[in-house]
C-alpha cells in the first residue's frame, strides 16, 4: 500500500512504472481494498489506456468496496473519452447507483471530461437529458444532494444555456438553493449578478456564504469588468457587518485576492477583528490577520501586537508572521511558549 502511495505521487517515476504497469495493474484483483483504492489513483495518474482502462472499468463498475469505485471513477475521468463510449456508459450507470457516494462522484466527475464526451452528438443528447431530468427533479424522485451536484455539473458543461433552467430552482430549501446559486455562477453569465441581487434577504449563513462565493466565481470569470469588481468589493465590505464567523472568513479571504486587494479595506478589517473573540471566532481572526499581512499597512501594527499574547497559539503565530511582513522585524519571541488549553472536555 505504501509503495503504491509513494510511486503515484512521484511524477518522475512514470517511465519506471510503465515498465511494470502490466504487473501492477493486476493488483485490481487483490483482496485488500486499500491496495485497490491506491491502485486506482495510480492508474489514473499514469493514464496508460492499454494497461489501465480495463482494470479501472472493472473496479468502477463491480468492486465490492464503494471507496474503490469512487477512486476508480475519479481515475477514469482523466482519460480521453472521445472514442470510448464504454467509459461514458460506466458513469451513466454509476449515476443511478444506490450508494450516494458513488452517484455523486459520477455526477461530479462528468463535469471534468464532459467536454470530450459532448463531441459526440449522441452522447451530448444523452448527457443533456440525464442531467436535465435530475436538475428539474419534477416528481422529487431524486434527493436534493443529487439535484445539487447535477446542477453544478450541468452549469459547467452547458454554460450560459443552463441559466434558464437553474433559475427555476432558486426557491428551494437552503442547502439546495446554496448549490443552485453556485451553479448559476459557474455558467459564467454576467446576468447572474441580477439574479443574486433580487434574492429575498436571508439571515441563513449558508445562503449568504454561497452568494459571496458565487460573486467571487463570476468576478474571476469577468476580471476586466471594472464596474462588477467595484460593486462586488463594496458588497464585501458591507458584509463584514455580519459577524458570523463563516461569512467574515470568506470575506477576508476574498479581500486579499488581487481583484479586491486595496488599502481601503484596512479599517473595516481592523474594526471587525477587534470585535472577534477566541475560540468561536478563531478561524475568522486568522483569515483577517493573513489579509492584513498582505495589505502591509502600518495601521494594523498596534492591534496585531495584542494578538501576540493570544491564548490560541495559531492566532499568535499568524500575528507574529503578519507583523514581520509589515515591519520586517521578528516578533516570534513575544509569542508565549506555554499556553493554557482553550478547550476542556
Amino acid at each position: 500500500i505504501y509503495a503504491l502511495m509513494r510511486i503515484s505521487s512521484i511524477s518522475e517515476s512514470r517511465n519506471e512504472i510503465l515498465q511494470e504497469i502490466d504487473n501492477i495493474a493486476q493488483l485490481h484483483r487483490d483482496n485488500c481494498s486499500f491496495v485497490r483504492m491506491h491502485l486506482a489513483t495510480l492508474l489514473g495518474r499514469i493514464k496508460d489506456e492499454k494497461s489501465s482502462l480495463l482494470p479501472l472499468i472493472t473496479m468502477a463498475s463491480y468492486d465490492t468496496d464503494w471507496r474503490v469505485r469512487v477512486n476508480a471513477l475519479k481515475a477514469l475521468a482523466n482519460f480521453n473519452t472521445r472514442n470510448n463510449n464504454q467509459i461514458f456508459d460506466v458513469f451513466r450507470r454509476a449515476v443511478y447507483d444506490n450508494n450516494m457516494h458513488i452517484a455523486l462522484t459520477a455526477l461530479d466527475e462528468l463535469s471534468r471530461f464532459g467536454e470530450k464526451i459532448i463531441d459526440s452528438v449522441e452522447n451530448k443528447k444523452d448527457l443533456y437529458g440525464l442531467l436535465t431530468r435530475i436538475v428539474e427533479n419534477q416528481n422529487h424522485g431524486y434527493k436534493w444532494q443529487y439535484q445539487a451536484q447535477a446542477s453544478l455539473t450541468y452549469a459547467k458543461l452547458f454554460k450560459t444555456t443552463a441559466v434558464e433552467l437553474l433559475r427555476k430552482n432558486l426557491n428551494k430549501r437552503p442547502e439546495l438553493q446554496s448549490k443552485i446559486i453556485l451553479a448559476l455562477a459557474e455558467t459564467g453569465s454576467i446576468e447572474v449578478i441580477k439574479d443574486l441581487s433580487e434574492l429575498p434577504p436571508s439571515n441563513n449563513p449558508i445562503i449568504q456564504k454561497s452568494i459571496l462565493d458565487a460573486m467571487n466565481i463570476i468576478c474571476n470569470k469577468h476580471k476586466d469588468n471594472k464596474q462588477l469588481i467595484e460593486t462586488t468589493y463594496l458588497f464585501l465590505i458591507n458584509s463584514l457587518d455580519n459577524r458570523d464567523v463563516s461569512i467574515v472568513s470568506t470575506v477576508a479571504k476574498m479581500l486579499r485576492d488581487t481583484l479586491f486587494l486595496r488599502q481601503s479595506s484596512v479599517n473595516p478589517l481592523l474594526e471587525t477583528l477587534s470585535d472577534l473573540r477566541i475560540p468561536v471566532g478563531t478561524d475568522a481572526i486568522i483569515e483577517i490577520i493573513i489579509s492584513l499581512s498582505k495589505l502591509k499597512d502600518i495601521r494594523s501594527i498596534e492591534l496585531l501586537k495584542k494578538f501576540l499574547q493570544s491564548a490560541d497559539r495559531q492566532v499568535a503565530k499568524h500575528a507574529a508572521d503578519a507583523l514581520k511582513e509589515i515591519t520586517g522585524k521578528d516578533f516570534s519571541h513575544q509569542v508565549q511558549t506555554y499556553m493554557q488549553p482553550i478547550y476542556v472536555d
